[in-house]
């Protein structure tokens, strides 16, 4: 029932008089909400809403703390806590009381417990009309609309999530469409052979997307992840191919000119970037997946299972100078900050279709920012032995540095794909467009033409 808890409205009220007004209003609204009394600790959700946009939020809950504003706000910051996921957010929340005076006390009491908070809600101050049987439908969809206005980008979001979830719905819908094609029902039948056929239908259509995206690789453990696999692009195409789109008619308003925007933060640019380069590494079946960064954690393992050393790629990346005697130094320094990795290469079609017996890599190091400059130069023209990407971020590694993955041609590597590899451990995954760049990069190198001339 989890899948179901999809309300992204929350009403934290425990006023019946207030909140069931309140409620209708809502509904009215067709506004889709979940009510939350919060003067009882024990009947809270055992887990916070993950979807939750837009928050009611009666400051004063129950008789916690008598009329004394901290305690007050600290027994509305916990229940607020309990109830709301900062995962959800943005996430408006209106205040709706008339203890105006405590939302900067709750504010402070709810940073204080959960800093992680900050930055994700945008508090809204809504007078409660009293009694609350003046609360009116138009006048509160009314004040609601001229105050969501107001966070033209927070809506823009807002509006995205709900295309998501169109185009989710149109995939399940064609889906099911398909699942009836293949049921084949006949007008006359019954409710449970209906049933029964579309279920087995609806089945052998997710089999078959399966076995497409997977084919002979496919297995208990990795069906998941081969389901989202395939879902995703049909998702994705249903998205792009929306029409209209006025939700996002607001975009617009982003290349209006205007003040110059503020420069960007580093962390944001490259956080962005890791988001569009790399994915999660997939932890599920094949352990030697095509796409897959591995960190190589034991390099006396790596070292003695493939005869080539960590000092060995670093050679085939660094600057020439670093290798001189005299400078063997700068060189170990260097070469500690850095740290070895292998990006699997294999064609995904052979690893799918069990047809790669041998996992194909290509050796490279995770080289911190600020020692990239140690790195050697691209030829102004023709190949380049080496590969990298723009900094990402690599929370399994060391979150708070900026990484930058280069790789060389010149380290290619291979390993039975049924033998036990200890000394790698997954970091991430490439963006299938990444990889295929690495692919014909690599290919490049490989099959480059080289003749003999005399001078």
């Amino acid at each position: 029932m989890n899948t179901l808890r999809t309300a992204q409205v929350c009403v934290i009220d425990d006023e019946p008089r207030e909140y069931r007004r309140l409620l209708r209003a809502l509904n009215s609204l067709r506004l889709g909400c979940v009510h939350v009394s919060g003067d009882k600790v024990e009947e809270l959700p055992d887990t916070p809403f993950h979807n939750l946009r837009l928050v009611f939020l009666d400051m004063h809950l129950g008789t916690h703390g008598g009329m004394d504003a901290r305690n007050v706000t600290a027994h509305t910051a916990a229940v607020f806590a309990r109830v709301v996921s900062p995962d959800s957010a943005p996430i408006v929340v209106i205040v709706w009381t008339k203890f105006a005076d405590y939302i900067t006390s709750f504010r402070d009491s709810l940073f204080e417990a959960r800093p992680i908070f900050r930055g994700r809600l945008f508090f809204i101050r809504m007078v409660k009309p009293q009694p609350p049987s003046k609360i009116d439908v138009s006048t509160l969809r009314q004040a609601i609309e001229n105050e969501l206005d107001q966070l033209a980008p927070l809506l823009l979001l807002w509006n995205w999530d709900a295309l998501v979830q169109r185009a989710a719905c149109g995939v399940t819908t064609e889906l099911c469409r398909l699942a009836s094609v293949q049921a084949q029902l006949a007008p006359t039948e019954n409710e449970d052979d209906e049933r029964r056929k579309m279920l087995s239908a609806l089945n052998s259509v997710l089999r078959l997307l399966l076995n497409a995206e997977a084919g002979k690789a496919l297995t208990k453990d990795a069906a998941a992840s081969a389901l989202l696999n395939v879902l995703g692009p049909l998702h994705s195409d249903r998205l792009e191919n929306l029409a209209p789109k006025p939700e996002l008619e607001s975009a617009a308003s982003l290349v209006d000119p205007g003040p110059a925007p503020t420069e960007p933060k580093q962390e944001v640019v490259v956080v962005l970037n890791t988001m569009l380069l790399t994915g999660t590494p997939n932890g599920e079946g094949h352990p030697l997946r095509p796409g897959t960064v591995y960190h190589v954690s034991d390099s006396v393992h790596f070292e003695t299972a493939t005869g080539l050393s960590v000092k060995d790629i670093a050679a085939e990346l660094c600057q020439k100078s670093l290798l001189e005697s005299q400078n063997s130094g700068r060189f170990a320094t260097w070469l500690e900050a850095c740290r070895p990795v292998l990006l699997e290469i294999s064609p995904s079609c052979d690893f799918a279709q069990r047809k790669r017996p041998i996992a194909r890599f290509v050796g490279g190091l995770m080289v911190p920012k600020g020692s990239v400059n140690q790195v050697k130069k691209r030829p102004d023209e023709g190949f380049s032995a080496l590969r990298d990407l723009t900094e990402i971020k690599l929370p399994s590694l060391e979150p708070a540095t900026d990484w930058v993955p280069v790789f060389s041609s010149a380290i290619v590597l291979s390993w039975p794909e049924t033998k036990p590899a200890p000394f790698l451990v997954p970091l991430a995954r490439l963006k299938e467009p990444v990889l295929a760049d690495f692919r014909t990069w690599l290919s490049h190198q490989t099959a480059r033409p080289g003749y003999l001339v005399v001078d």
